[in-house]
């Protein structure tokens, strides 16, 4: 699942041989998943992107709603890093905070 239709094709363009895969527009951090969604997937990867979530916890738990019983998850995700000081000096100029919410 992504938020960004382009990533959505970009993925499917260069990962289309790989039926096990499957790719899907979605907010990670909706309050409401779309039930046909619910218990579907056997497993769920991430790897770098939920250190990008507002509502990380959100994240998580609907990773977790989104897998079968018995259904794994893998998540890596960078939980500090020096590049973070220089967002965080970013978010304060305000020609990059339009991009940096």
């Amino acid at each position: 699942a992504d938020i960004s239709q382009i990533m959505i094709d970009y993925a499917k363009k260069n990962y289309s041989n790989e039926h096990r895969l499957s790719f899907k527009l979605m907010n990670i951090e909706t309050e409401n998943l779309p039930k046909n969604e619910i218990s579907k997937y056997d497993n769920a990867l991430s790897f770098y992107c939920l250190h990008w979530c507002q509502n990380m916890r959100r994240a998580i738990e609907n990773i977790y709603e989104l897998l079968k019983p018995g259904g794994r998850g893998l998540v890596m995700f960078l939980s500090y890093n020096n590049g973070f000081d220089a967002y965080m000096r970013l978010q304060k100029n305000p020609r990059y905070q339009p991009y940096m919410q």
